[in-house]
Order: structure tokens, then sequence, then C-alpha cells
């Protein structure tokens, strides 16, 4: 059973997060970078304020209402984004651009505060946007300038015509009271019109072309195009994705193991026990054989005593998957649960066993001494006591030197596991794997079982190729101790 559930995204993530860090970086530099030697697009932005309307209606608004106002200035706007407006800035600028895409570029709106225009202009660049501001702002002003002069000189038309009928009214000669009145009447009504058609000069020359004041964009704004912020989030939203995806691909060709049901989904064997990671303190006291074994190992010996009851179990595992604390725990529980323990340390390359116990000495026998017949195993088993007349055994890995492996003759190493077989319950070898030291391929196979120690984070591809290098060399493997396990993992978590 080789099935293992896909690598969750934030996993991947967190696994590959250097890597998925500079690809995310290196999007948004790339997208900004683009946004400033290509060049994009840019928006600026124009407010124009109108002059208020005035007593005497030129701008055909009634100066009491708010929202006859408002109308004006919505008004105002729609004529800033007129054919005849867009027409004369896009002459004017000399502009190769049509009034369908100029009307895209141009847009107006009454302001907030209702008093103004609001004219946003987008360019090729800064620079272009605000040229074409500036000549829209210019072209309304001027339209706008010339229907105020139109209708100053219809205003000062009407009133000239009325002046004339009353002028033309009056009787060339002045005779009787009745005559009188009319001509008094006549003259103030001259003089009504002559105070009206000054007020609408006045009026005329205040509001100009109905505008009080531009406030335009600021011409140097433009060093740094408007959306290169933008971009930067687009490219980081591209990097996130890119990322994802990469880290992704990879976490699921390169499997790794993350708790114990990962390893059961990889392996077709028993998981015997779930090791949770330790501080440095706490992981020193599990190589002390005279403290109490961790509860933890001690529910994984009741668990390997279910599929082993009796005889040599080898504990092996991927680089620096605990196998050798796994081995010394074992053995100090399986010891004070009254089992007559040995314990065998066949990792000779590290020997990492015998140095913990402090039987790596030069006068200290071993292993190798008695695969190469220099002595008997009687000779070199050394006791451990673990207190209160409680200990085990152990059998040091003894002096390596190039070309041991061919001390471990099949046959003598078949001869050996029988004897211990019959002197002890359990006879634990803490061994390498076969790819880093080949001479423990005649133990591994001589075993009655096998224990994988697999750490948190260990590759499913490199556990699978261990599991079928026992099998080829023909080791009997007993089940799995999963190690380094997170305690939320520990705890049942996710």
């Amino acid at each position: 059973m080789d099935d293992q559930s896909s690598p969750r995204v934030l996993d991947s993530l967190w696994r590959y997060r250097w890597s998925s860090t500079a690809i995310v970086l290196g999007c948004v530099v790339i997208s900004v970078l683009v946004a400033l030697l290509v060049g994009s697009a840019s928006t600026v932005q124009s407010r124009v304020v109108l002059n208020p309307p005035d007593e005497t209606g030129l701008l055909g608004v009634d100066s009491s209402s708010e929202s006859a106002f408002s109308r004006y200035v919505n008004q105002q706007a729609l004529l800033m984004t007129s054919d005849g407006v867009l027409g004369a800035a896009r002459e004017e600028l000399a502009d190769q651009r049509s009034l369908r895409e100029l009307r895209r570029a141009v847009t107006a709106r009454e302001s907030g505060t209702g008093e103004s225009v609001v004219v946003e202009v987008e360019g090729a660049s800064h620079e272009d946007a605000v040229r074409l501001a500036e000549a829209v702002v210019a072209a309304y002003r001027e339209l706008s300038g010339e229907r105020l002069e139109e209708r100053v000189s219809g205003a000062l038309e009407t009133i000239a015509e009325r002046r004339e009928a009353v002028e033309d009214a009056l009787p060339d000669e002045v005779a009787g009271s009745r005559v009188e009145a009319n001509t008094t009447a006549a003259a103030q009504t001259l003089s009504e019109l002559d105070r009206q058609a000054t007020q609408i000069r006045l009026a005329g020359n205040e509001l100009g072309d109905g505008v009080a004041f531009v406030h335009a964009p600021d011409p140097e704004a433009g060093t740094i195009p408007m959306t290169v912020p933008r971009d930067g989030a687009i490219g980081l939203a591209l990097g996130v994705v890119l990322a994802t995806a990469v880290a992704w691909v990879r976490a699921d060709r390169d499997r790794r193991l993350t708790d114990q049901a990962s390893v059961a989904a990889v392996v077709d064997g028993p998981v015997l026990g779930e090791i949770e990671r330790r501080g440095t303190e706490d992981g020193r006291a599990l190589l002390d054989p005279k403290l109490q074994p961790a509860k933890a190992y001690r529910l994984t010996l009741a668990s390997v005593q279910q599929v082993v009851q009796r005889g040599v179990l080898a504990v092996t595992g991927l680089p620096d998957s605990g196998s050798t604390t796994t081995t010394m725990q074992l053995a100090n529980a399986a010891a004070r649960a009254g089992l007559r323990v040995l314990v065998v340390d066949a990792a000779l390359r590290s020997r990492d066993l015998s140095a913990t116990l402090r039987l790596d000495g030069i006068e200290h026998g071993g292993l190798t001494d008695v695969a190469a017949g220099l002595t008997d195993v009687r000779d070199v088993v050394r006791p451990v006591n673990l207190g209160y007349g409680i200990g085990y055994w152990v059998i040091p890995a003894g002096h390596y030197a190039e070309g041991a492996s061919e001390f471990f003759r099949a046959g003598q190493l078949r001869a050996l596991a029988e004897h211990l077989r019959s002197g002890y319950d359990m006879v634990l070898v803490d061994t390498s794997a076969p790819d880093i030291a080949p001479e423990s391929t005649p133990l591994l196979r001589e075993a009655d079982g096998v224990v994988i120690t697999v750490s948190h984070g260990s590759s499913a591809d490199e556990l699978l190729r261990l599991r079928d290098q026992l099998q080829m060399i023909g080791g009997s493997i007993a089940g799995y101790v999963f190690t380094f396990a997170t305690p939320s993992q520990r705890h049942g978590g996710r």
C-alpha cells in the first residue's frame, strides 16, 4: 500500500518557505520593473470649481435653489465630455485618438460637495494625462465662455428691443396731463431697462466663462507611474499563486511523513508506536539508562511484543530517526518489565550506543572482535545497572576497522543468533540501514523481526527504498516507530 494523501498547501509552503518567498519577491520585482521600464497608463484628476448663480439668471439657474444648481453642475459635467469639448481638445493637441477613445479616457462628475466638477483623465503616461486634462478644461472654459457671452448678448438685445419699443411709443409733442403721465411712466421703464442692462453686463463680466478656479494636476508628480502599486499587487498575487503551485508540486513529488497516519498510508506494515519530539534536556534524559523509560516507549514495547514475543529484534531506520534512543528505551522498558534483555551495538561505524554507555574504549572488546574470532561472546558482554537489582546486558560494537564486514559471515551470525536466543528473552540489535552499512545485512536477515524508526519530515520515497532493501535481503519487518512527532500530532491533532 504505497498510497498517501496529497500534501496540504500550507504545509508545502512552509516546507519550501525560502524558495517560495524568493518566487513571490521575484514576481513583484519583475512586475514593478516592467511598469517602470515599459510604462503604463496613468490617471490624473482636475477639479473645476464653478461660479455660483447670480440674480440675473444668466446661468439659467435659480440662485435660491440648491437642487437647481446641482442640476446645473451635472449639466456642465456632461458638457465637459461632449463631442464639442473633446473635439476641441483633440484638435488642440493634434491627438490621433478618436472621440470614442477620448470619451473612454475622460470622465466628469459632480463633486461630493456639489460646487465643482471632478474631471478624471487617463493617459498613456502621467504627462500625457496632464496634457489631455489641461486641454479638456481649456476647451470647456472656452465653450462655456462663448455660451455665456451669447446669453449676455441675447439679454442685452432683448432689453434694447424693449427700450426701442418704449421710445417709439412716446408722443412727439407733450401736451396735457395724460401725456405727461405716460411720459413719466416711460421714463421709469427706460431707467429700469438701463439698470437691468447694467446688471447683466456686470454679471457677465463677473461670471466670465463660468469657472471660479481650477485645481489642476501637478505635472511634476508623475515620476512614478500611478499603476506601479497596482502592478506590484498583481505581481504579488501571481507570485503567491506560482509559489503555491511550485511548492505543492515539489511536495507532491517528494512527499514527507508528518504523522503516524502518513506512515501507515505509505507502507504495508503496522506502526508500533509514535514518539513525540522532546526538548534538548529531555532528549538527553532518554539516553540515561537509570531513568524510567518514557510512557510512549513502554506502549511501543507492548506493541512490539504483540509481533515478536521473544528472539532477536533489530532496530534500524532512516538517518537521524532516533534508532539508538529507541533501542535503549525499549531495553530499559523490557528490563523493568522483568525480561532478560541483551542489547547489541551493531552500528559499527557510528557506535553511538557504545559511546552513550561509555563502552567504546579500546579496552572494551565487542561484536567485531567476536566476528573476527578474537574472543568469545561471553567475554564481551557488559552489564548495565538500572538500579534496584534491575539491569540488562550489552555487547559493545568493538574495534571497527576497514573490511570488518568480511568477518560477518552468514553461518557464523546464524550460530551467534541461536546462542543469544537461548540465553535471553529479548535481544535488541541497534544497527544502521544496509545502504549505509552493508555489514548490517547478515544481522538484519537473521533477526526475528526488524523495527524501522521513521522521523517526522522523512521522505516517503526514502522509507519505501529502505523497506524494499530490507525485503530484498530477506529481512522480516515487524513494524515501524514514528519519532519526533509534534505534541499536537501525538494527541491526535492535525
